[in-house]
């Protein structure tokens, strides 16, 4: 009983589900029937009938400019809006420039409602027009712009001389109206002094160098017309030129102002440089150096390499190269010049043999050791060309300690490689910064990428320069950079009467030869031994020492050293706004949408 009731009860539910889908289609194919309801469409048009622009230049430098634009509306209309470039890309930076608007009247004079607002690095200018419905009304908009005048120097190209001349590069239209303009034209009056007038003008879209146009210039007026319509987002630029002296052109200070205001990052690496010069004048100064009087030998038994490094707070390869061959006067090793023809004895190579010898020259300092060991590896002959390529590992040891010597004398309190290091690292990341900074600011601040990449590259440059100057001595360095002074006078000048006197003999010219190579001053070291060196050193041997020579000695080892300082270092292989820039009457410049001006605008 239960069962069949169940069974009945199923069977009704099937069937009023049946009877619910037959009417929901039953529904849905009467709403088919119906047609859909159509969405109203605006049919307004306007188009602009002409565009006039009058601009007068003035002796100042300043352009007024009234643009008389008569739309043509089809349809009910509030008004339309002008949208002006307050700034352009000159060869990759900003150039701003100063805006006023006087006045928006219509034909007769009358003031029209208008909101002027920037938006972005352009000035919209919204006007509302009274009776903007199937009608034709005229809008007079003034005004005034300072600083956008183009000033060349002379100059010369393929046809000769070019005088400097002052430019008017005007976009009058502008390329972004959505409509057709029917007739675009202009009128231009320069200063009455202005003499050698010169004109042209393109039409087109922006790039386009069609010069569709119709140019007339009497005297210091100008008047051109576009001899054809213009089409959806085509314009009318003109070029004048004149020459200078009938507007009165900007200071180098006022132009430079200009750019920096308007390219503000640039203003970041001239405060790097207040705050690294404060920072040198803080830390970086050596203590006062005092009087330099002549020295006749080094001060406190300094070796050749040392001395070098106080004089300049560098560890360079001059230094090392003066460590050899001091290291040769004092009997540790030999240099041989050797020569090797080849191409059937046509050329000829020149290389140079070291020889360790097993004399006692006295103590070795650290970086001294260093130096042989490098050079010979564990040998006792090395040709200099045997060390191309394999002699570079070495260099960072030699140097690190060279200067750790003169920190245990007393010189520096931290290493002079170190601390420009620092800076450099310091500058480095400066400059990534600012460059990574400027261009995800570049769209919201409006960053030109010429500016950002100045000034992250100028920055970086005054914190590294400033940093190769950091590097401070301390009192006892100071002193002793005095005394090193006093001794690089002595060598500078031996030649005279004054310091002749203290040459003892010979010998002296060896032994303070690899200081007077350090110091830089070999050739006046060697020119006061000309009459008394006559003799070649034992530690060295050249193939044209027949007549032997101090000055062409000093020659020979000058010529070696440049040889190891190659070779030393080798090291294999494997270890927005658009452009305005130039003139519009240089050779392809100009084009429709260049210049300044321009822009567009719309209707509402």
């Amino acid at each position: 009983m239960i069962r069949r009731r169940n069974g009945r009860v199923a069977r009704a539910a099937a069937r009023a589900a049946e009877a619910a889908l037959v009417a929901a289609g039953a529904f849905l194919g009467l709403a088919c029937s119906f047609p859909a309801p159509t969405v109203a469409q605006d049919d307004r048009s306007w188009r602009l009938e002409s565009f006039h622009a009058d601009i007068r230049v003035l002796e100042s430098g300043t352009i007024e400019v009234t643009e008389t634009i008569r739309p043509s509306f089809e349809g009910r209309y509030n008004g339309i809006f002008r949208t002006i470039p307050l700034e352009y890309r000159s060869y990759g930076l900003r150039q701003g420039f100063r805006l006023s608007v006087e006045s928006v009247t219509d034909e007769a004079g009358n003031a029209l409602r208008y909101e002027a607002d920037r938006d972005g690095s352009y000035l919209e200018i919204k006007i509302w027009i009274p009776g903007a419905e199937d009608a034709v009304r005229t809008v007079r908009l003034a005004y005034e712009v300072r600083q956008r005048l183009l000033f060349h120097g002379a100059g010369e190209d393929e046809e000769g001389v070019i005088e400097a001349y002052d430019e008017l590069y005007w976009n009058v239209t502008g390329t972004e109206w959505p409509v057709p303009i029917d007739a675009a034209s202009a009128t231009v009056r320069l200063p009455a002094a202005a003499t050698g007038v010169r004109a042209h003008a393109f039409t087109g879209g922006y790039g386009s160098t069609g010069q569709d146009a119709v140019v007339e210039v009497a005297g210091a007026r100008v008047d051109i017309r576009a001899d054809r319509p213009l089409a959806f987002r085509e314009g009318l630029t003109i070029g004048i030129g004149w020459d200078a002296g009938a507007v009165e052109r900007p200071t180098a200070i006022g132009l430079a102002s200009t750019y920096l205001f308007a390219n503000w990052p640039l203003f970041l690496p001239f405060f790097a440089f207040a705050f690294m010069y404060r920072r040198w004048h803080e830390r970086g100064r050596d203590p006062e150096v005092g009087s330099i009087e002549p020295r006749y030998e080094p001060p406190e038994q300094l070796s050749p390499a040392e001395v070098g490094v106080i004089i300049d707070n560098r560890a360079d390869l001059r230094d090392i190269t003066a460590t050899l061959v001091d290291l040769a006067v004092r009997g540790r090793l030999t240099i041989e010049e050797v020569e090797e023809k080849r191409v059937l004895g046509l050329l000829t190579d020149k290389d140079y043999v070291f020889r360790r010898t097993d004399a006692d020259g006295g103590m070795l300092a650290p970086h001294e050791s260093a130096l042989l060991e490098a050079v010979f590896d564990g040998g006792r002959t090395r040709r200099l060309s045997e060390l191309k390529d394999r002699f570079y590992k070495d260099l960072p040891r030699l140097k690190s300690q060279l200067l750790a010597t003169l920190i245990e004398h007393g010189v520096y309190s931290e290493s002079p490689a170190r601390v420009a290091g620092k800076y450099v690292g310091l500058g480095f990341f400066v400059g990534i910064a600012i460059f990574f900074g400027g261009q995800l600011l570049e769209r919201t601040l409006q960053l030109a990428p010429l500016a950002i990449i100045l000034a992250a590259t100028l920055s970086a440059l005054v914190i590294i320069g400033f940093g190769c100057f950091m590097p401070a001595r301390t009192k006892r360095g100071t002193e002793l950079l005095r005394q090193v002074k006093g001794f690089e006078e002595f060598l500078t000048r031996v030649e005279g009467e004054r310091y002749r006197r203290m040459i003892t003999g010979p010998e002296m010219f060896e032994k303070y030869l690899p200081y007077a190579m350090a110091l830089g001053v070999a050739g006046q070291w060697a020119r006061a031994f000309a009459d008394l060196y006559r003799e070649p050193p034992e530690w060295y041997r050249g193939h044209a020492f027949q007549a032997f020579n101090a000055h062409v000695f000093v020659s020979s080892l000058e010529g070696m050293s440049a040889e190891t300082h190659g070779v030393m270092q080798s090291a294999p292989r494997s270890a927005g706004p658009r452009s305005v820039g130039g003139s519009s009457f240089s050779s392809g410049g100009g084009f429709s949408g260049g210049g300044f001006g321009g822009g567009g605008g719309g209707a509402f």
